[in-house]
């Protein structure tokens, strides 16, 4: 004949609702978050796009934005008689959208260097 004990029952459900508890609360919260979070160097080209289209920043789209090196300060694009520094500069590439037409951005990696490449 089994005999269970009734606490050691209780004391296992417990523990069960507990791990389920802690499970659903530390779920995909956390990397959904990390994962929308928008870099300010993405974030300063969208600001730059809704300044110069006079529109608010809630009509920009982030298509999409990807971590790049640019071939130097001018981040590729250099305008005629512009000197650049002659070092590879981390940065994005922006791809934003507003008023159904594609806006493409440089940028250096903290948004202090923002330019149009479109």
């Amino acid at each position: 004949m089994v005999v269970c004990n009734p606490i050691k029952i209780l004391f296992g459900v417990m523990i069960a609702l507990l791990l389920m508890l802690i499970l659903a609360a530390c779920g995909g919260d956390i990397d959904d978050t990390q994962s929308k979070t928008i870099p300010d160097a993405v974030e300063a080209a969208a600001k730059d796009l809704s300044e110069r289209l006079n529109i608010p920043m809630k009509e920009i789209v982030y298509l999409s934005y990807t971590q790049t090196e640019w071939p130097d300060g001018c981040l590729g694009l250099a305008e005629a008689g512009e000197i650049c520094t002659q070092m590879l500069t981390r940065g994005w590439e922006v791809v934003l959208e507003a008023n159904g037409k594609q806006y493409t951005y440089r940028t250096d990696e903290t948004g202090g260097n923002i330019r149009p490449d479109n």
